[in-house]
């Protein structure tokens, strides 16, 4: 991963194998969110992004059957 700035960059690839969620996820997310920032044909995600990304999808998912 490339770094820059004290940043690390990642791909929504990267992204999307992290979070445990499809590609498809993390491009329709950073889309609403107007997270990450589009290079080419490539949408780049600093660490911040990924926090965000993360934070989002744990208040999205469904709470699991075996704690009710």
């Amino acid at each position: 991963m490339p770094r820059m700035a004290n940043t690390t960059i990642i791909t929504t690839r990267q992204a999307a194998e992290q979070l445990g969620v499809s590609h498809s996820r993390v491009r329709q997310l950073c889309g609403q969110l107007g997270l990450g920032q589009v290079v080419g044909s490539t949408r780049l995600l600093t660490d911040r992004d990924l926090r965000s990304l993360q934070q989002t999808e744990r208040r999205a998912t469904r709470p699991d059957k075996s704690a009710t």
